[in-house]
């Protein structure tokens, strides 16, 4: 296969997954209940600083939903967009510790 047909491929699903992931950010959001392991494990691959961790943190001890701040996550993460995201939200420690991201995540597949 030519680099330009391949690049266009791999341009179309990215496309394809990012619009699902765009349509699905209340549905992931609403699985997340707590920020751990979630938040850290944005933190230690380096997907959001640690600023912006803390922040994250601050907000949910001031009693802001740790959904709707799951949510401002989401949103930060749609800005950069990539596979490793995709990757450390799927993560075996993440569909453990949110059951419900399994709906999700069938959803992608």
């Amino acid at each position: 296969m030519f680099p330009e047909v391949r690049n266009q491929n791999q341009r179309i699903i990215y496309d394809i997954v990012f619009n699902h992931f765009k349509r699905y950010k209340v549905e992931i959001s609403s699985a997340i209940k707590t920020t751990f392991p979630f938040l850290e494990i944005l933190r230690d691959r380096e997907l959001i600083s640690n600023d912006f961790f803390e922040n994250c943190q601050e907000a949910v001890r001031n009693l802001v939903p740790v959904q709707k701040v799951m949510y401002s996550v989401l949103s930060e993460m749609e800005k950069v967009f990539n596979i490793e995201f995709l990757d450390a939200l799927f993560s075996e420690v993440n569909m453990n510790e949110y059951p419900d991201l399994h709906t999700v995540h069938r959803n992608f597949e």
